[in-house]
């Protein structure tokens, strides 16, 4: 069962199983050369043009991707969501980002808080902090073992 798992590749658009030999995928037709001269630049720009049909988040690291960088990213600049900004997930970024902010608020405030009730400073910040802290530790360890996602797109012709 192991040799038939590592026989066999994910496609990126419809995740459908196919064969490491394969030149395309059975179910989309997706030629799989074509992953090779994609870009995340060109990713970033058909989402930012609302064209999300046109893109494909994939594992693998493009050319114009460094994985030393989205690392540093990541692990300095993991709670501002940095890393997501430098690839182009900026929904997944934001959130981050407004986490982080949030829970800078209640720490900057919390005297005011902390007078209203201590037991409320501490959930606020065990919630924000929280959320935070785990998606920024468990994008780490998918960066790490090249698992994290990317958009990626065809450059246009």
């Amino acid at each position: 069962m192991e040799a038939k798992l590592r026989s066999t590749k994910k496609c990126p658009r419809c995740g459908e199983k196919a064969l490491l030999a394969s030149q395309k995928c059975n179910e989309c037709g997706l030629v799989f050369a074509r992953l090779n001269k994609a870009s995340n630049a060109e990713g970033k720009r058909k989402l930012k043009n609302k064209e999300k049909e046109k893109v494909l988040f994939v594992s693998s690291l493009p050319n114009d991707v460094s994985k030393l960088k989205l690392l540093l990213f990541c692990i300095f600049g993991g709670y501002l969501g940095l890393h997501s900004f430098y690839v182009g997930r900026y929904l997944r970024a934001s959130y981050s980002f407004l986490c982080f902010l949030i829970l800078l608020v209640i720490v900057v405030f919390q005297i005011d808080l902390i007078w209203s009730g201590y037991d409320t400073f501490m959930s606020f910040f065990s919630i924000f902090g929280g959320i935070a802290g785990i998606m920024w530790f468990y994008d780490i360890i998918l960066v790490s073992i090249n698992k994290f996602k990317v958009p990626i797109a065809l450059k246009s012709e």
